[in-house]
């Protein structure tokens, strides 16, 4: 969007420069040509006498009008209140915001690599696709857990019920290690049954 300054680079039909867009958007052209204001007018344009009408008006259509300034126009984000861009801003502005959820710390958390942040993060959403998920939308026709070989595998099942997979140290696999050393075995090493799903926080 356009920050006017003296407003002579910006398009005053065609730019964005006010909050609901550029005029040309909402004005219809035949009441553009009734207001007698060409299609190159600029937006200083609208503070001379020829713009008088078309400011009055917008004015009486609730539209707020920028106050004019000696310096340069110039474009700024609309995403951030400082006007400056970044990517953190840019998406901020694209993704649907919900509530912050209580596991959030315990799975987005800097010392597990991001393999293992998105693994936790299917797990908490119910969607890692187990055998049982692939049984139930029908993409295999049978199997069993690769571990014990007596029922097709679940995330229940995986990492809380499995009596081969229980028996290993710690109650996980062998080098499950991330960034900086940190066992992550034993940062999520359950205990009762919903550590991983129901727990809003935890330490190694």
């Amino acid at each position: 969007m356009w920050k006017i300054g003296n407003g002579l680079s910006v398009s005053l039909w065609h730019d964005y420069w006010l909050p609901c867009g550029p005029p040309d958007g909402f004005v219809p052209p035949s009441f553009r040509d009734s207001m007698r204001l060409p299609d190159y007018a600029v937006a200083v344009d609208l503070y001379t006498p020829l713009g008088h009408s078309f400011r009055e008006l917008l004015i009486r259509w609730g539209v707020s009008l920028p106050l004019r300034a000696s310096d340069n126009d110039r474009f700024i984000w609309c995403g951030d209140p400082s006007g400056s861009f970044s990517v953190a801003s840019a998406w901020n502005a694209l993704r649907a915001k919900k509530d912050r959820v209580e596991w959030a710390s315990l799975i987005w958390d800097n010392d597990v690599a991001p393999r293992y942040q998105f693994i936790l993060w299917l797990i908490s959403r119910n969607r890692l696709p187990t055998q049982v998920m692939l049984l139930n939308y029908g993409r295999i026709d049978f199997n069993v857990c690769a571990f014990c070989s007596e029922v097709p595998d679940s995330i229940d099942h995986l990492f809380f019920r499995c009596r081969i997979r229980l028996r290993w140290p710690s109650s996980r696999p062998p080098g499950l290690i991330c960034r900086g050393g940190i066992d992550v075995g034993k940062k999520f090493s359950p205990g009762p049954r919903d550590s991983l799903l129901g727990r809003t926080s935890t330490t190694g």
